[in-house]
């Protein structure tokens, strides 16, 4: 069972504790079980995860600590600023050789009945002041419990100068049609170049981040489709920036229907004909689409452009008649270049 329990930093910075307790033999010490920084590139703002193993229960408001070797930076926040010297003591401490110990409260008090290891991610997040060192390297953090308040090694952190190449490899399965959209189900295979690395992935802001060892395939139904994806190389602790690949996909033409026709054929006597019908696609939603946008999509008569009323879907238009048969080509092509056709014929008796 992993539960997700957010802690505070003074009430101004929030970190989040992600813990599982398993049936194993008990522990009685502080484990450091290692560490990543994101982005891992000099003088950025970084996210901290550690990763630990604690063997005393922690409880509401003790002290986590983290201890930041010389060349990381704390740059003091507007709201930091505010508080006074003896509150701004409890969060950071700084050190005659450059290193600096980071803290925040814990807000919750994990299970006490509960036996075995606990183990923990820490994140600090990139808002919180800390920021990476200004020279390459390979630098060492420790961490810190109030119940278990020795320094234990909790990995080290490579940072560099620039970010890693893009390092996957995207590749396209499947029929496009117009303004890069799919007009048959795709298939997206992300493929890594490193062999020890992984592909991290997760689609329309469903934060359960999948992993997987150098490949992927991805399937996609109709809609619009937003992959965040990035790679990890394994036990180096380092990733690429997070980037995007939205995926659009349609395969089902426009649909409209004429009103007033029999087996698409009209009789009338009149000299003029108000032709009126109306489309049934569905709309795109900011997440989620089942079908291109209505207002992209091109409604033509005999090959004149025909208004379509984006409020019902409806249009009309006059249409002047020849006694005898009148023909009329209906044509709509949606976003996505699907292409429905329909012929009318208008029958004018005197």
């Amino acid at each position: 069972m992993i539960k997700r329990v957010h802690t505070v930093f003074i009430g101004i910075l929030c970190c989040s504790v992600i813990y599982q307790i398993c049936t194993l033999s008990p522990a009685y010490a502080l484990v450091g079980q290692g560490v990543e920084v994101y982005p891992y590139t000099i003088n950025q703002p970084s996210e901290i995860k550690a990763y630990i193993e604690i063997g005393k229960t922690l409880k509401v408001h003790e002290w986590i600590s983290f201890l930041f070797p010389p060349g990381f930076q704390y740059i003091e926040s507007e709201e930091s600023k505010k508080l006074p010297s003896w509150q701004k003591k409890q969060i950071v401490r700084f050190y005659k050789d450059g290193s600096f110990e980071f803290k925040f409260l814990t807000s919750i008090e994990l299970d006490p009945s509960k036996e075995g290891y606990k183990n923990i991610t820490i994140i600090i997040p990139g808002d919180a002041g800390i920021r990476n060192p200004a020279i390459p390297g390979i630098y060492s953090i420790h961490v810190a419990t109030q119940a278990e308040p020795d320094w234990v090694f909790a990995g080290e952190v490579s940072i560099t100068t620039s970010e890693l190449p893009d390092g996957i490899i995207i590749t396209e399965y499947g029929i496009k049609g117009n303004a890069n959209w799919f007009v048959s189900s795709p298939i997206i295979e992300m493929q890594t170049i490193d062999p020890k690395s992984s592909v991290w992935y997760y689609q329309n802001q469903d934060m359960v981040i999948n992993k997987k060892k150098q490949s992927t395939l991805l399937n996609f139904s109709n809609g619009q489709h937003i992959i965040d994806y990035h790679y990890c190389i394994e036990n180096q602790g380092k990733t690429s920036e997070w980037r995007t690949l939205t995926v659009y996909i349609d395969t089902v033409p426009p649909r409209f229907v004429v009103s007033g026709t029999k087996a698409n054929t009209i009789i009338i006597t009149e000299q003029e004909y108000v032709l009126q019908g109306f489309f049934y696609d569905d709309l795109m939603n900011d997440r989620e689409a089942y079908h291109s946008v209505l207002d992209q999509t091109e409604f033509r008569i005999n090959g004149k452009l025909v208004n379509i009323h984006l409020s019902d879907g409806t249009f009309q238009v006059a249409m002047s008649l020849q006694p005898g048969e009148n023909q009329f080509h209906l044509e709509a092509v949606d976003q996505a270049g699907n292409t429905t056709k329909k012929e009318i014929t208008i029958i004018r008796n005197n």
